[in-house]
């Protein structure tokens, strides 16, 4: 430094110091991005969920732990309708929740619960019905209920090509029931039942089978045309069991 001119001395300094600001503007922007849910990852994204008590589960990665995070905003917020949705969907044996405002007038509301079997539906019922006695607020009046059940039967001859073993037919027509219930009970309240969809689903099972006739279809034990059936806004169909699909 004794050898160098003032103006080379200054440089020098002006230089280190600006080096030591230039590390601290890139430590500040980084600690700045790891503070948003956005940019932030690994354990600073672990405070921030932290903050909103919705802790990382095990082996979770960071985009999945953000969507969580992101929607626990909303969770925390009360009994609104995203809280209500995400807290009932983690209730044992529920498939899918439907609100529906307005039902018994102004201030009440009612989560349908679509259940995965019907043998579990009241107990999941009884259970929703316990998380809106204590998401809703006062006042308001939530009720949980099964949609209308409305039972599904029929009867159908598979025409299997020639060739076709007697353990390939006994399998098919076993097949056949099975996926008939899953595709009906797999729809939607207020979904109607497609004719054709049964006929499809049938025919997907195997090359082996050349047609499917459907002899009719009991709709809450009557039985109605062969053609789709339309149900109301609150109707559920459902199979109670595969020994009501026949299946020749």
């Amino acid at each position: 430094m004794n050898n160098t001119s003032e103006g080379s001395r200054t440089l020098s300094l002006t230089r280190a110091i600006n080096s030591v600001i230039s590390e601290f503007y890139s430590e500040l922007e980084r600690n700045t991005r790891l503070s948003f849910l956005s940019t932030s990852r690994g354990y600073f994204l672990d405070l921030i969920g932290e903050l909103l008590g919705c802790e990382r589960l095990p082996g979770e990665s960071d985009s999945n732990y953000k969507y969580r995070i992101s929607n626990q905003v909303g969770v925390v917020a009360g009994g609104n309708k995203k809280s209500i949705e995400v807290e009932t969907l983690q209730v044992e044996h529920v498939k899918k929740i439907i609100l529906k405002p307005y039902t018994r007038g102004i201030g009440s509301y009612t989560a349908y619960v679509i259940a995965t079997t019907l043998d579990k539906a009241n107990e999941a019922v009884e259970n929703v019905q316990r998380i809106l006695d204590k998401k809703t607020s006062f006042g308001i009046l939530g009720v949980a209920e099964l949609p209308r059940t409305v039972p599904v039967g029929m009867s159908l001859t598979i025409v299997h090509k020639s060739g076709t073993t007697s353990s390939e037919k006994s399998f098919n027509k076993s097949e056949a029931a099975r996926r008939i219930k899953s595709y009906i009970d797999n729809l939607d309240m207020g979904e109607p039942l497609i004719a054709s969809a049964i006929y499809q689903t049938v025919r997907n099972i195997s090359p082996s089978i050349y047609d499917v006739i459907v002899h009719y279809i009991n709709i809450n034990s009557r039985p109605i045309m062969v053609t789709n059936y339309s149900t109301l806004w609150d109707e559920k169909l459902y199979v109670r069991s595969t020994e009501d699909i026949q299946v020749n």
